[in-house]
């Protein structure tokens, strides 16, 4: 495999690395984390506003890589995860997602945590069926 390749089995696992040892894949790469707390019975309601709302703005965004929602439906805390090419991209898809995020936010009567960090390792394996 090529360094910095994406390896994709036969069973739907993707896997990358790099295998020559340097940088491994996702170094260098920028990420927005962001939370907050729902009542467990509204997770689902979010997950589903977020994926018809959110997810067509973020994926048209110059610098989009990658978008993960994570929800603890015993204690309500949800986290959504997106991941850019530059730092610049990251801060510039903020102001076309801001005013979505603020208002899911309002409707559910909490604050987003909004939190930006720099991908040091990624290794990301997707099982076979659940791509969208």
């Amino acid at each position: 495999m090529a360094p910095g390749s994406v390896a994709i089995g036969g069973d739907g696992d993707v896997s990358a690395r790099d295998p020559s040892g340097g940088k491994p894949e996702g170094a260098g790469t920028f990420a927005r984390i962001v939370s907050t707390r729902r009542p467990p019975d509204r997770v689902d309601e979010l997950q589903r506003e977020v994926q018809a709302r959110v997810v067509p703005i973020i994926t048209n965004q110059k610098g989009f890589r990658s978008v993960v929602q994570a929800v603890n439906r015993q204690n309500g805390k949800v986290l959504a995860g997106s991941s850019w090419d530059t730092a610049a991209d990251r801060e510039a898809s903020h102001a076309a997602l801001a005013p979505i995020r603020e208002e899911l936010m309002a409707t559910a009567g909490s604050s987003p945590q909004v939190e930006n960090y720099d991908v040091v390792f990624a290794d990301v394996r997707v099982a076979a069926g659940a791509r969208s």
